[in-house]
């Protein structure tokens, strides 16, 4: 995810918008969690009947555009964008022990 406060798609900017009153710094986890909702808004939206069977083919085959970009939510791509967003940490993930 980009950063939310700097970033200027109007993803970012509507999300900076109403979370105005907010008074710490807007969080990438906060950001991810608003496109989700944005995502999924979407796919709802457009089911004439609201079923978990219309919003997972609204998901997977209606293309949404986010970033300036024509995204689907496919088998192929679980990731809604395909793009690297640097952030200011470098976190390594946890090792994982199998006994």
């Amino acid at each position: 995810m980009p950063d939310p406060n700097s970033c200027d798609y109007d993803e970012c900017r509507l999300f900076r918008a109403l979370a105005q009153n907010k008074e710490s710094k807007l969080t990438r986890g906060q950001f991810e969690g608003f496109i989700n909702a944005l995502w999924l808004d979407s796919a709802i939206s457009a089911c004439d009947q609201v079923s978990l069977g219309c919003i997972s083919d609204k998901l997977t085959y209606s293309p949404m555009t986010l970033f300036g970009e024509s995204m689907v939510f496919d088998e192929k791509s679980r990731q809604l964008a395909n793009r690297v967003f640097y952030s200011s940490q470098n976190l390594t993930a946890p090792l994982l022990l199998i006994q």
